[in-house]
Parts: C-alpha cells; structure tokens; sequence
C-alpha cells in the first residue's frame, strides 16, 4: 500500500470510531454499537 493510501486510511479511521456489530439475542437479531479505535502502519498492512 502507499503513502497516500496509508495517509487516508489514517484519517478516516485513525480515531475512535462507533461501528455497527450485528449479532444474534436469543431468536431475534440485534445490533450493537461498539466504539473502535484504529491506527495503522505499514507493517500491519
């Protein structure tokens, strides 16, 4: 991945963010708020 990619990836998702989880509650289905934080390197990609 480049710089540039890197670079925005990093911008957009480089802090807490609330993401969608969906999942199953017994028989009905439920989504779940979760707050994630993400910072990424080079090495991880």
């Amino acid at each position: 991945m480049n710089q540039e990619a890197l670079k925005i990836l990093n911008e957009r998702f480089g802090k807490d963010n609330v993401i969608a989880l969906s999942t199953i509650n017994g028989d009905y289905p439920a989504v779940r708020f979760v707050n994630a934080h993400a910072f990424l390197t080079r090495d991880q990609i």
